[in-house]
């Protein structure tokens, strides 16, 4: 599991720079597979919050797309939390 410095560095909100420096060995890379984790999950959160019969309508697909790119979202976030959706 992650310890407590851990677990404060993916609790971070999603949208801010956070630098992680740690010496060798010290669970950077667990640590921000974590954090990725959790941002996929918040996107995930907003996409459920979404009708899903809105992805089967292009221009509402898209404008939902867009609204998450704003807020800071990437592509390849977004896709990967509707592959989760889509495996519920």
């Amino acid at each position: 599991g992650l310890n407590r410095s851990q677990r404060q560095f993916c609790k971070k909100p999603w949208n801010s720079n956070v630098r992680l420096l740690a010496p060798a060995g010290c669970g950077k890379t667990f640590s921000l597979l974590w954090r990725c984790r959790v941002i996929v999950e918040i996107c995930a959160e907003r996409l459920q919050k979404t009708d899903i019969a809105d992805f089967s309508d292009k221009k509402k697909r898209d404008k939902t797309v867009a609204s998450l790119m704003r807020s800071g979202f990437s592509l390849n976030e977004i896709k990967a939390a509707i592959r989760g959706l889509c495996d519920e």
